[in-house]
């Protein structure tokens, strides 16, 4: 009789109320609009280091492609000067003028080369170095690392040499960087280029 009092009196049925309100409420705040929108925003947010690693991806892909097509326009550049440079100092110092038995003139040959490659480089010459002026594409100094006389017979690249000429070998810078407390590094590229001598008649 007490426990069927006690059932049904009004604070058991309160609570019950509440109790049935407070599960209503839950229930409506799952499904609400709020809800779904911080579920959509847990996967928007785990979506953002994707989205920003793709763009990280993407934007080193161009970097290195615009750094690698420069290298490699410079790198063109360069030996085209250098051959043509170099063919015109070899014909140029031809002390004979004929192909008979051709006078080699290392010192004269390599003054026309420095002269006529400063100038096509737009740099200024020092000693065997090149240095870049205002306008020169060239990040960086040019070497001359040898220049030498080559007779009939003497190796030189791609096998051996059937007319005298001459021979040079230079570093080009095609890319720099600054180094924190080192300075200014480049990456350079060799080049080496036989000059066969021509006539002047």
């Amino acid at each position: 009789m007490i426990g069927e009092n006690i059932k049904n009196s009004g604070y058991v049925r309160l609570g019950n109320r509440l109790l049935t309100s407070f599960n209503h409420v839950r229930t409506s705040f799952k499904n609400s609009k709020v809800m779904v929108l911080l579920n959509d925003n847990r996967g928007f947010l785990a979506s953002i280091p994707i989205a920003m690693f793709i763009v990280l991806i993407f934007s080193a892909t161009a970097i290195l492609t615009g750094l690698g097509f420069g290298a490699k326009s410079k790198s063109t550049a360069a030996f085209m000067w250098f051959g043509s440079t170099m063919d015109f100092a070899a014909q140029a110092s031809n002390m004979s003028g004929g192909l008979n038995q051709p006078e080699l003139n290392k010192n004269k040959a390599k003054a026309h080369f420095k002269y006529e490659f400063s100038q096509v480089t737009q740099t200024t010459v020092s000693n065997n170095v090149f240095n870049p002026q205002p306008g020169s594409p060239f990040p960086g100094p040019i070497i001359l690392q040898e220049f030498k006389s080559v007779n009939t017979g003497d190796p030189v690249p791609g096998g051996e040499a059937r007319q005298p000429g001459y021979i040079a070998k230079i570093e080009v810078p095609v890319l720099s960087a600054n180094v924190p407390f080192v300075g200014n590094q480049y990456i350079s590229t060799p080049m080496e280029y036989f000059a066969v001598v021509k006539s002047t008649k």
